[in-house]
């Protein structure tokens, strides 16, 4: 859809004039990404409309978008996490784990969460074959951690081996890098590289060290602004058939200043983003 008809089919993008549409294309702002991909200051400035009305434009967007790769998105495929028990409650509760859907999981520090991840990797690339991308924000994977899971399982050398290839780690400390490894995996896959093809499966370790010194509620539209466009570049993978699961600590303090809460406001439709409490 032309970016211009897509803009003015939502609520609060519909309000701008032809010129304010024509400043956009003036400026090199064609297509949704280019508006999501534009801070929110220069939106402000250039349109003469308030912030507020920036970051609900984006939003709207989104989950227009959402709305139409899902009529036009690749058909499912049910992969399981292959841990029995919580693969009976997903089906019990008629939400499998399928490619294409977003899961966060969330819980206070040490609950499991990265261990649950990482056997989650473990289990994709053995009863898949496919590669999964799991991005490490807090530089602290561990492939002796790996390696004891493949132990206590008593796998063979060539299956151990062909798993540990299998799963590919970049380090993203900042919200910067992690975003352009997300933009560098779906500028691969739309551009069908075969590596890139081969990943089905993306594992965020936890967002709160590239988002957590955004703190206070001087920094929170910020914040929201960065975690809008982290969703939008997730929503993008779904929309290629890429499954995702993202690591957060959802739980803040008493200290209202500390903004351990970090909340990516997903756009959902039925129901196909879901959040696992650990602990």
């Amino acid at each position: 859809m032309d970016f211009r008809n897509m803009i003015s089919q939502t609520p609060t993008g519909k309000q701008l004039s032809e010129y304010q549409l024509n400043l956009l294309s003036k400026n090199n702002i064609e297509t949704q990404f280019d508006f999501h991909e534009t801070t929110e200051k220069k939106l402000h400035e250039l349109l003469a409309i308030p912030k507020e009305s920036v970051l609900e434009i984006k939003k709207e967007l989104a989950e227009l978008w959402l709305r139409q790769s899902q009529e036009e998105g690749p058909p499912e495929v049910e992969y399981g996490t292959g841990i029995e028990e919580l693969d009976k409650f997903l089906d019990f509760v008629d939400q499998p784990f399928k490619s294409g859907r977003i899961w966060e999981l969330c819980g206070h520090p040490g609950t499991g969460k990265t261990l649950f991840m990482y056997t989650l990797a473990l289990n994709f690339v053995w009863k898949h074959s496919q590669q999964v991308l799991f991005i490490d924000t807090k530089s602290d994977f561990s492939c002796k951690r790996i390696q004891d899971l493949l132990l206590a399982r008593n796998w063979d050398a060539a299956t151990c081996e062909r798993v540990m290839r299998a799963i590919h780690v970049v380090q993203a400390p900042t919200d910067t890098v992690l975003i352009d490894v997300l933009k560098t995996l779906d500028e691969q896959v739309t551009a069908q590289v075969d590596e890139a093809l081969k990943t089905k499966l993306v594992v965020i370790d936890s967002l709160v060290p590239c988002y957590v010194h955004y703190r206070g509620d001087e920094m929170f539209k910020v914040r929201q602004a960065l975690l809008t466009e982290l969703a939008c570049r997730i929503r993008r993978l779904a929309a290629r058939g890429l499954a995702s699961v993202i690591g957060n600590v959802s739980f803040p303090s008493e200290d209202k200043d500390d903004c351990m809460d970090v909340s990516v406001d997903f756009p959902t439709q039925n129901k196909q983003d879901q959040r696992l409490n650990c602990g």
